[in-house]
């Protein structure tokens, strides 16, 4: 028997394992940028949308009285929060919190503002819930856009880097 008989066959179990290999990486890495894309996508809706109401919450929040406080019928959005309740898991662990807190203090404020002819509610409002939301919004609003920078910059230089 020929070495050139022995070789044929293993090149071709070799190129095989090595196309099933480069397919698996492929596909892998396919995925994983369009996970990260969605995460990106994901990070800047919810921050366009924790921006929205910003002076209305800051207004509450700076209230001292009943009496000053006169809303503009505030609406505190969450559609983007709504509709993508099922990519939150692509958002680390320390974006999840701040903004799940967000939005669960932002409800309660809905029901609030919603009933507003209430003195009581009202003052609670003012009180608790509006300075608790503008610290709530804040805080994920820093964490969000810090994410954001801190990965858009360094893939900024990166694809800078690479294209040079």
């Amino acid at each position: 028997m020929s070495s050139v008989a022995i070789w044929g066959p293993a090149a071709t179990i070799v190129a095989g394992v090595l196309g099933l290999i480069g397919g698996f990486f492929s596909r892998t890495g396919k995925y994983w940028l369009q996970k990260r894309e969605r995460r990106t996508k994901l990070r800047r809706a919810l921050l366009a949308e924790l921006k929205t109401p910003e002076e209305t919450i800051n207004q509450a929040a700076e209230t001292d009285t009943i009496r000053d406080f006169n809303p503009v019928h505030s609406v505190i959005p969450r559609t983007v929060y709504n509709t993508q309740t099922d990519d939150l898991g692509l958002l680390s662990k320390h974006e999840i919190t701040p903004v799940v807190e967000y939005y669960n203090i932002a409800e309660v404020a809905k029901e609030q503002l919603d009933s507003l002819d209430d003195s009581d509610i009202k003052e609670a409002f003012l009180e608790e819930t509006a300075p608790g939301l503008k610290s709530a919004r804040d805080d994920a609003e820093a964490v969000l856009d810090s994410h954001t920078r801190i990965l858009g910059g360094l893939r900024y230089r990166v694809r800078n880097f690479v294209c040079s």
